[in-house]
């Protein structure tokens, strides 16, 4: 990575919504595809959105 794909990535965090870090793993794991790589971000937040609507609150957690 260098200087010239921060500004993407931050472009890419922009539109997401994720984190810094998920959007850099997702720029570099898809060889800088914009496009793919926020697919990917968006499908992923999906998935971890509907995985946390299923996880109960532990016992000590008050109301």
């Amino acid at each position: 990575m260098n200087e010239s794909d921060k500004p993407l990535i931050r472009k890419l965090r922009e539109e997401t919504g994720c984190g810094m870090l998920d959007c850099r793993r997702a720029y570099i794991d898809f060889n800088g595809d914009i496009e793919k790589a926020k697919d990917y971000l968006i499908e992923r937040e999906k998935f971890l959105d509907a995985t946390m609507m299923f996880r109960t609150k532990r016992p000590y957690e008050r109301k």
